[in-house]
């Protein structure tokens, strides 16, 4: 029998198979990281052109960080109510013309403020994602479906910061946001002819009021608070140095826009080793032994950096800080997927905005830290915070779970 005329397109679409599910979501966390660290390497290039301090045209990244983490108390229940397959459209074509808007901003507060655009419908791509991995695969296959899922993502933040580098010195960086702009817009294409909602699931109303309500339950959850804490501090500890490490290379005689995207992008590279091992890791360590483990990784990548970030031990640095890194986020990232199964999409919405606050506000302390104590001190307080983390999140973590089974 003809579908009818009148039955909705939704409804007609075949459902997704999980792996073209995990590649379709997965472009659009590519383009969501790409906008995210596309200006870091380009700062210095940027300030110069537009006539503002480097210390200035580094908040670029704070101005789309900030608004995708307040962004988050809305989006998260906009998808709830909505269907998250929905607002990800919506956010990836308001994100991909604000990005093609940006290559023919002619000052400054006009790029500050098309980067805050950007960045409010960034945080409805990345977290409501991972939010629709959570409802479509179960808890065993969860983290190894969202560690796929974060290959790409990272791939598109080891391209946004490696060829962000090398394309400002031969074309400019207003090409550069083209090129984002064009790349975000193909994404866009794909996922309206492939994704769609989940076949039965039920819609609410947005209540801003009910919105609440929800995480008030949400915090209720004693994993919640630890959780939430520790991806705050991630964002500072981790994030914080990026806009910078092109001023920096700079100031020792030892690179430009080019290198620092090579060294930043080593932090993507160890984000996608981690994802390729990861079935491994759960097998030998478990989720808490991984994310226990993975804080002391990072650690040593840090601090390698702090004694020398010029190419290639920076580059070699970051790959281990990324892969120590990604051992305890990913772990922090499925654990947020299981605080609440009736609001999930809130869940992972107060995830990311929690680790959006750090790494805004993370660039301004990083930035404050390197005009009072030189590079070393940050780098190695940097690795300290999150060595100790990954091994007392993981401790309290396994201890609430014994308490609270999910």
């Amino acid at each position: 029998m003809e579908p009818s005329a009148k039955q909705p397109r939704a409804a007609m679409r075949k459902p997704l198979s999980e792996g073209l599910l995990v590649f379709i979501l997965g472009l659009a966390g590519f383009c969501g990281a790409l906008a995210t660290r596309v200006v870091d390497p380009m700062v210095p290039e940027i300030g110069r052109d537009l006539m503002v301090e480097v210390t200035t045209a580094a908040l670029l990244s704070s101005a789309f960080t900030l608004p995708y983490a307040f962004g988050q108390p809305i989006l998260g229940p906009l998808g709830d109510a909505f269907g998250k397959a929905f607002i990800i459209k919506i956010c990836m074509a308001i994100m991909s013309l604000a990005l093609l808007a940006s290559a023919v901003m002619p000052n400054f507060s006009g790029l500050f403020g098309l980067r805050l655009i950007a960045g409010l419908a960034g945080g409805g791509v990345i977290p409501l994602g991972m939010a629709m991995l959570g409802d479509r695969f179960a808890m065993e296959r969860r983290q190894i479906a969202i560690s796929r899922f974060m290959v790409m993502t990272l791939t598109g933040q080891a391209a946004g910061a490696a060829l962000a580098g090398f394309l400002v010195e031969l074309f400019g960086w207003r090409y550069v946001f083209v090129g984002a702009g064009l790349i975000s817009l193909a994404a866009l294409a794909a996922l309206l002819r492939w994704l769609g909602a989940r076949p039965g699931a039920q819609r609410g109303r947005f209540d801003l009021g009910e919105a609440f309500t929800r995480y008030a339950s949400i915090f209720a959850n004693p994993r919640a608070k630890m959780c939430f804490s520790a991806v705050f501090i991630e964002g500072i500890a981790v994030y914080g140095m990026l806009p910078h490490i092109a001023h920096i290379l700079e100031q020792l005689g030892k690179g430009s826009a080019r290198e620092a995207g090579m060294v930043i992008s080593g932090m993507g590279l160890g984000g996608v080793v981690y994802a390729l091992i990861v079935p491994m890791l759960l097998r030998r360590l478990g989720m808490y032994g991984v994310m226990g483990t993975g804080g002391f990784v990072a650690a040593a990548g840090l601090a390698a950096a702090g004694f020398e970030l010029a190419l290639p031990v920076g580059f070699l640095a970051f790959c281990v800080m990324g892969i120590g890194f990604y051992m305890v986020h990913n772990s922090l990232q499925t654990q947020a997927s299981e605080l609440s199964v009736t609001a999930r999409g809130s869940a992972m919405a107060m995830h990311a905005f929690f680790f959006f606050v750090g790494q805004g506000i993370g660039p301004v302390v990083f930035g404050y830290g390197l005009t009072a104590f030189g590079i070393r001190l940050p780098l190695f307080l940097s690795a300290l915070a999150i060595g100790l983390l990954g091994v007392i999140t993981a401790s309290a973590l396994r201890s609430a779970a014994r308490r609270q089974p999910a």
